[in-house]
């Protein structure tokens, strides 16, 4: 039961890791598409 939740708990951590990358990843490539268009 320990051991599952210790991996549960590391896969967790790094899914919210990728997902931050994913969206500061979207947000530079928008606001350098804004800079580029304006």
């Amino acid at each position: 039961m320990d051991k599952n939740l210790k991996r549960a708990h590391k896969n967790w951590i790094l899914f919210l890791k990728g997902t931050t990358l994913l969206v500061i990843g979207v947000i530079v490539i928008l606001s350098f598409m804004a800079i580029f268009l304006i």
